[in-house]
């Protein structure tokens, strides 16, 4: 656990390469150390967050849709709500809908997911939630989010 210690100290002063390299050796022994699920799932948020700060928006939601592979975390979920509505601007003060119903279910899963991460996760969670909320057209119907193959969400 050294080695995820350091690359969070690494990742929290802003050396992403160095941060990347150290989770990347983590990961590469996680099943000989026989790591917890849920640290290999927060590798991966950890992962997604550096991905998404270099703006490669396929890596971080590849990193946090693998998260969701092994522990149905709440920051992984806000991440990806982030992400859909970062992919979903449709032009500057209109949202793609459908980029709001995926926010909108990550969110929902987020606040179920039951990793609080002290509070944080939720009260992002509940503020996308608002915001999106606000954003649909008028007369939206909204549709169930379908989700993504692969992952331990429900």
């Amino acid at each position: 656990m050294a080695i995820w210690n350091s690359a969070l100290v690494k990742q929290r002063a802003g050396q992403y390469a160095e941060a990347e390299a150290d989770y990347n050796i983590f990961l590469a022994s996680a099943e000989q150390i026989d790591a917890p699920p849920g640290s290999v799932a927060e590798v991966h948020v950890n992962l997604g967050q550096i991905r998404a700060r270099q703006a490669d928006r396929a890596g971080a939601r590849a990193h946090f849709l693998e998260a969701l592979r092994f522990r149905n975390l709440g920051s992984a979920h806000v991440n990806l709500a982030l992400l859909a509505l970062a992919e979903g601007q449709a032009a500057p003060g209109r949202m793609d809908a459908r980029a709001l119903e995926e926010a909108l279910w990550h969110c929902e899963a987020a606040l179920q997911a039951g990793d609080s991460g002290g509070g944080q996760v939720k009260s992002i969670a509940e503020k996308i939630m608002g915001d999106a909320l606000k954003s649909f057209p008028e007369g939206h119907v909204r549709r169930p989010y379908q989700g993504y193959e692969g992952t331990a969400v429900e």
